[in-house]
């Protein structure tokens, strides 16, 4: 890349002995080549598109000139993109746009592929990447491997893309060095789940994540899954406040649980919440 185009994406490595100024950086990241390829498709009236891009990108760490290796990493990393329409008009069903929900559904049912939707987390909107909204991260071990989101419009603009556009980028190189567990079947669950939701009020530097890891420390054995389903900003809430919706399941796999036993466990939980993050439980 140019170094003006590099400079866009991350910290660049410059090239000693470039070609042309053109190639004067390596990429930091695949992004600008992904548009630029959904800006020529669009260009020749082919703008439905689900695309994917493999290759090494490459950042500099720190601003000093580079000595050696240390000085600088190289990651393989693979982007999908998706634009356009999913559903085109016909007889029968209505025309539907991509949206950030394809892309999060795309991105689960590769992680099941490969055996690691049960291994990694999620974090919304919190992404330091400044070229998207409505972002997620997947973090696995606190280290982040993936993010994905919405590209935004004034990046569009310099591509000549006027249509939405939402991209994941995975970390293949740290994909690599996770070890995924073996499948095994599990009985089929004989006795009633019982499922509890509650939502919070918090500031807004608050991840879920965060919400979540109370939860999981608090709870008892009985507590076996946890899903946020919904985020809600709004002035009415106060300045700097979020809400953030979570689902308890309940259950053991020997027993009917009583509503005893799991509503103790579930205002433990909120109690904690409450003190630890100076939270306000709503509703």
């Amino acid at each position: 890349l140019n170094h003006e185009s590099a400079q866009k994406y991350g910290n660049p490595v410059p090239v000693m002995n470039p070609q042309n100024s053109e190639m004067s950086d390596l990429r930091p990241s695949l992004l600008h080549g992904m548009l630029s390829t959904i800006s020529r498709n669009i260009k020749v009236k082919e703008k439905n598109l689900r695309l994917f891009e493999i290759g090494h990108v490459f950042k500099k760490l720190n601003e000093n000139k580079i000595k050696g290796f240390e000085d600088f990493t190289e990651e393989e990393h693979i982007l999908f993109a998706l634009t356009g329409n999913s559903i085109e008009n016909e007889w029968g069903q209505q025309e539907k746009k991509y949206d950030f929900y394809d892309l999060k559904g795309f991105v689960n049912e590769s992680l099941k592929n490969i055996y690691l939707d049960n291994l990694i987390s999620y974090s919304y909107n919190n992404s330091r990447n400044v070229h998207l909204e409505y972002s997620y991260d997947i973090i696995y071990q606190k280290n982040v491997l993936a993010v994905g989101g919405k590209v935004i419009k004034s990046l569009l603009k310099e591509y000549d893309i006027e249509q939405e556009v939402y991209v994941f980028d995975f970390n293949i190189s740290k994909l690599k060095e996770i070890k995924p567990g073996t499948k095994r079947f599990s009985e089929l669950l004989k006795y009633p789940k019982i499922i509890r939701d509650f939502a919070f009020v918090v500031d807004n530097n608050i991840d879920s994540s965060v919400i979540i890891d109370t939860i999981k420390n608090t709870g008892s054995k009985l507590l076996k899954n946890i899903k946020l389903f919904d985020i809600f900003e709004s002035g009415s809430l106060g300045e700097g406040k979020k809400s953030l919706a979570y689902q308890l399941e309940f259950y053991d796999e020997n027993r009917t649980l009583t509503e005893e036993e799991v509503e103790k466990d579930f205002w433990k939980i909120i109690e904690e919440i409450k003190t630890k993050h100076k939270a306000q439980l709503r509703g």
